[in-house]
Parts: C-alpha cells; sequence; structure tokens
C-alpha cells in the first residue's frame, strides 16, 4: 500500500554514483519510485491547458547538459496557444531544490536560496509574469551526490513550492506555482510529468511538511 511503499522509499538512498557515467542513468530505487507515484496517481501526464501560460512562464530547473534540452523542448510545446514560447529560465545545479531553506545540495556559508528567489521575483517585476514552474529529474548527479532518492526529491520540490508561495505572499506578489518533474527513464525515453496535488497530499502527509497545498498545478 502507498504508507509501506513511501516508508521503504524514504528509508533508501539512492545506488551511490561510484563513476560519473553512474550519474546519467536512473538508480533502480528510483524506477520503483516513479512506478509507485505513477501506480499511486501522484505523477500524472501534463495536459498544458491546465497551466496558465497566457504571459509566459518562469522555468526553474537544474542545468543538467544531459536532460535540460528536453526540458526547455517539452515545456515550450505547452506555450502552443502562444505565437512564439516565453520562458524565462532559471536554475543551475539542483534547480529548484535550491529554494528550500534546510536542502542538502546547500552548500554553507552561502546564500544560493535567497538568491536564487530573489531571481524568481526580480523576473517577474522585469517581464511580468506570474507562473512559475519548478522542476525536479532523475537522474540527478547533484540529487545522488548527497544520497536523494526521487521521493526525497520531489519532498524537496513540494518545500520549495511552499517556502516560494509564503514568500511571496509576504510581499504581496500574485504567484502561482506548478511542480512539474522529468525521467529519464532506463529504456531510454525522456517523460515529464506533473505532480497531481490531492494524489501527493493522500501519500504524503500535510504534517510531514508543513504544507497543505504543496502539489497545487495553477
Amino acid at each position: 500500500n502507498q504508507l509501506q511503499f513511501r516508508a521503504f522509499a524514504l528509508r533508501t538512498p539512492p545506488r551511490p554514483p561510484t563513476t560519473r557515467e553512474d550519474n546519467l542513468h536512473i538508480s533502480d530505487i528510483d524506477k520503483a519510485i516513479v512506478e509507485g507515484l505513477r501506480q499511486f496517481g501522484v505523477l500524472r501526464d501534463v495536459d498544458g491547458h491546465q497551466l496558465n501560460q497566457r504571459d509566459g512562464a518562469i522555468v526553474v530547473a537544474c542545468s543538467d547538459g544531459d536532460q535540460l534540452h528536453d526540458i526547455f523542448a517539452n515545456h515550450a510545446a505547452l506555450q502552443s496557444a502562444r505565437q512564439n514560447p516565453r520562458i524565462h529560465l532559471l536554475g543551475g545545479h539542483g534547480g529548484a531544490l535550491k529554494i528550500p531553506e534546510k536542502s542538502p545540495i546547500l552548500k554553507p556559508g552561502r546564500t544560493t536560496d535567497l538568491d536564487l528567489i530573489d531571481e524568481i521575483f526580480e523576473a517577474q517585476d522585469l517581464k511580468g509574469i506570474t507562473t512559475v514552474v519548478l522542476y525536479t529529474h532523475t537522474p540527478c548527479g547533484k540529487a545522488y551526490g548527497v544520497d536523494l532518492n526521487f521521493l526525497q526529491v520531489i519532498a524537496l520540490q513540494m518545500a520549495a513550492k511552499s517556502r516560494l508561495k509564503a514568500l511571496a505572499a509576504e510581499s504581496g506578489r500574485a504567484i502561482k506555482v506548478a511542480c512539474f518533474a522529468h525521467v529519464h527513464h532506463a529504456d531510454g525515453r525522456r517523460r515529464t510529468y506533473y505532480i497531481c496535488k490531492e494524489a501527493w497530499k493522500r501519500f504524503q502527509p500535510a504534517e510531514d511538511d508543513g504544507d497543505r497545498d504543496s502539489a497545487e498545478v495553477a
């Protein structure tokens, strides 16, 4: 059941990469997590019509050189209603995983999280875009490097959304945040999924991260 699957996943780190090549392939535990989250309805096929991108989107994604091209191309396709895609791209290594205050990918003594949040809000001011899309992906060398499996990555993604919305509310900003997940499957397929709000709330009890609206899509 969901609770048993979740307990297993949270106890199980990804396969530690021993070579740079290992970072290019999805770990066995991440394969199981993706299959489970698909089965439980947490990861669902993307429907671009559910995302308001009339003014474009601020996309926060990891700058992974093997995956970013697919993430960008697929997101551009979601803006087919526009004559030209309007994507304001931010990220760096880890992308949205840098936003949570206690993220394990943050380096001590730096303000990486605040800098990225500031850039997101600055992009809103410069471009007049209210929709922010946070991406995570697997395999991810940055996540594997700190022993995060994909369930833990998504939990951090939800915490990123929570923090972003809270800070936006404090400053009176209008913001909508969507959370997408990109998967490079073992058979070579690359797929982008959105995280279903209701399914995530059932799968990840709200008291675990304090966010009762953590996977809203629009």
